[in-house]
């Protein structure tokens, strides 16, 4: 089933937008949209209007606005959450996140109004 997806800031990168394309699924990037560098609360209120799930690299200000809205009993289409160790050994490359999207996926987790962590899904 593929994910209508929108990436913040910092996941806008061609390659990961080429390959999550590729695996079928709809992405949407600052640059296309006129979002870039907007506030991490205005990238999710944008995916929440469009219902698309958002991606970041950014995921402790995320999970913060999770806890915000969660508290506030407001909606959103998930948050998909991507560590970076500053690692490249370590770090997820663009493939990994798609293989690791296709694999929680696959796990029939609700993604509405949760936040998953992908690296988990390694």
């Amino acid at each position: 089933m593929p994910l209508s997806l929108y990436l913040d800031d910092c996941s806008d990168e061609d390659l990961l937008i080429d390959l999550l394309r590729v695996a079928g699924h709809l992405v949407v990037s600052p640059r296309q949209s006129g979002t870039v560098g907007w506030h991490d609360a205005d990238h999710l209120d944008y995916a929440t209007q469009h219902d698309y799930v958002l991606i970041t690299h950014n995921p402790q200000d995320f999970r913060d606005l999770h806890d915000v809205w969660h508290a506030q009993r407001r909606q959103h289409g998930g948050i998909i959450l991507i560590y970076r160790d500053n690692d490249p050994s370590r770090d997820m490359s663009a493939a990994d996140v798609v293989r690791a999207v296709e694999r929680l996926l696959v796990s029939g987790l609700r993604i509405n109004n949760n936040v998953h962590i992908l690296n988990q899904w390694r």
